[in-house]
């Protein structure tokens, strides 16, 4: 890896490789993870997941602004009113564009069965470079 490594990064400074910068756009137009719930549950903002579901956009427009905007309570703003609602999988800020295994109204039993498919395909993909 030494030999990948640009001459201006510095040892224990974050880099991203090449592999990453491919690999990254393509993973997140099919699953994108909702690294918030994660850190409410950790931090006991909410007690579980069923917090965040049903999965909710607003006009049922399927974008990052009417799906995974923020509420901003201290000016009163409501979900399902001013701002939706995302689960375990989340759209994308920086495209505006929710991933394929995204569904508006969406349990988490359909999260949790997205995953797996994801997870079931991406080693099924992996046993077949390996074997090339």
């Amino acid at each position: 890896t030494k030999a990948m490594l640009p001459d201006n990064v510095k040892d224990g400074e974050a880099w991203s490789g090449p592999i990453k910068k491919i690999v990254s756009p393509l993973s997140d137009k099919i699953l994108k993870s909702n690294k918030d719930v994660i850190k409410d549950i950790a931090t006991g903002k909410v007690e579980s997941c069923d917090t965040y579901y049903p999965v909710l956009c607003l006009d049922g427009i399927e974008d990052y602004k009417h799906c995974a905007s923020k509420c901003d309570t201290d000016v009163g703003e409501e979900v399902g009113v001013d701002c939706g609602r995302v689960g375990l999988i989340t759209c994308d800020k920086d495209s505006g564009e929710c991933p394929g295994f995204f569904q508006n109204g969406a349990s988490l039993h359909d999260d949790y069965i997205s995953g797996g498919v994801c997870l079931v395909l991406s080693l099924f993909l992996l046993f077949v470079c390996l074997m090339a």
